[in-house]
């Protein structure tokens, strides 16, 4: 093999890698695009996961308040069957 054939075979290496590395450059891209987009969506979820233990609590504090009422309606209700 002489020089040129070694100089032929060396570019058609360089250029295989080349190539290569033009399709790691695409994926790497890739990559990061779904990286962001899964982040992006970690926080909405986030988000929504506190939204939904807002209104968990809020819920629980209103069936405390009906409970409450609800006792007091009994009790008036008791008062009431005692006055007839």
């Amino acid at each position: 093999m002489d020089n040129t054939d070694f100089q032929k075979k060396v570019l058609a290496e360089f250029s295989k890698m080349q190539s290569k590395l033009e399709k790691l450059d695409t994926i790497e891209d890739t990559l990061n695009t779904f990286k962001s987009q899964f982040e992006e969506h970690e926080a909405k979820k986030a988000n929504r996961h506190i939204e939904i233990v807002t209104e968990i609590d809020k819920l629980r504090r209103d069936i405390l308040t009906i409970e409450g009422v609800t006792a007091k309606n009994w009790s008036d209700i008791v008062e009431l069957k005692k006055a007839k």
